[in-house]
């Protein structure tokens, strides 16, 4: 399969320097960012990686419906996963020591950490970040504003009044779009009421080469719009 991008391809490997190739390790992917790249949930790949040997390399003919049926299901399962609050769907990082960054505020993974800090109840420290040390995280992606904060005015009263503060300070006054979550910690009940699921979906299965397959999508390349296609 090749992309419009240089040096961005997938194929079967069947037979290398004349050595039969493990069937399990056929599969051969350069580039393509949302089936290779490291900080991208391992489940989106590994079915990003199922449904193209599937229904593109491995198919007698490709059936571009059943490709977009596939990568229908494949959102609804991100989505349903995520409102259970599995964080598999989630982007993993490791975040430097605040003194490792010129500009700390200016990093997606530290401004995070510092959303989770600031947000989450004083009363449970322990599960605080240290920002003076390295820490593994998993960023959500949210959507916390002076709207939608209200409607945990009455179920988190502290956290309610955690984020109207941190969103009067010019580092929050645009919002609030992800939140760091520690690795060994279960998403929070009032995170869920501000994730944002197209973004999730969009951070997960966004850039697959559609356009490889005939399909066009609208808009910009690396955004998701399920059902929307040209055949």
């Amino acid at each position: 399969m090749m992309t419009t991008v240089k040096k961005n391809y997938a194929s079967i490997q069947e037979v290398q320097e004349g050595n039969i190739v493990e069937k399990s390790k056929r599969l051969d992917v350069k580039g393509i960012e949302c089936l290779t790249k490291s900080s991208k949930s391992e489940s989106t790949r590994k079915a990003l990686q199922k449904i193209l040997l599937e229904d593109i390399l491995t198919a007698p003919v490709i059936d571009q419906l059943r490709f977009i049926k596939d990568i229908s299901i494949l959102e609804k399962t991100i989505v349903n996963d995520v409102m259970s609050g599995s964080k598999k769907y989630y982007k993993p990082a490791v975040v430097k020591s605040q003194s490792a960054y010129a500009d700390p505020m200016r990093i997606q993974g530290f401004k995070s950490s510092v959303a989770w800090n600031e947000l989450h109840p004083k009363s449970d420290g322990s599960i605080h970040l240290n920002l003076e040390e390295r820490n593994a995280v998993d960023i959500c992606k949210v959507q916390i504003d002076k709207a939608t904060i209200e409607k945990i005015k009455d179920s988190y009263p502290e956290v309610y009044e955690n984020a109207q503060r941190i969103l009067d300070t010019p580092e929050f006054k645009s919002g609030i779009d992800a939140v760091a979550v520690p690795i060994d910690q279960p998403t929070p009940p009032w995170l869920l009421e501000f994730i944002n699921y197209d973004d999730i979906v969009t951070n997960n299965i966004g850039g697959f080469p559609y356009e490889s397959i005939g399909i066009k999508t609208l808009g910009k390349s690396n955004v998701n719009y399920t059902n929307i296609v040209q055949l």
